[in-house]
């Protein structure tokens, strides 16, 4: 499976196997969870950190669409955060071609 989405705030298949009885992908371990978590458990964010946020997740979706994929689910419970902090787009079951 090639690798089609990767960026600074993506983080989608990287690795893909199959054998007769499984079929596995791998993906960036991202070891902060959830920024749904992170928001909930800091009761919210500054208006600049949010805007950071706001445009990296931004950067990660227009990267996407520039390679012809859509994500059709985007919430808090699919960007997840790196060791930095940083999102990552996540969640590969509502992930769609574009047609153009």
């Amino acid at each position: 499976m090639e690798e089609r989405c990767k960026s600074l705030t993506t983080s989608l298949f990287t690795i893909g196997f199959e054998t007769k009885e499984y079929f596995g992908i791998a993906m960036e371990y991202v070891s902060e969870g959830e920024l749904f978590d992170f928001v909930q458990k800091e009761e919210g964010m500054k208006e600049e950190a949010a805007k950071e946020m706001f445009g990296k997740i931004l950067n990660g979706v227009q990267h996407c669409h520039s390679k012809g994929i859509a994500h059709r689910d985007l919430k808090l419970e699919n960007i997840l955060l790196d060791k930095e902090n940083n999102p990552k787009v996540s969640n590969d079951t509502c992930l769609g071609d574009i047609h153009r």
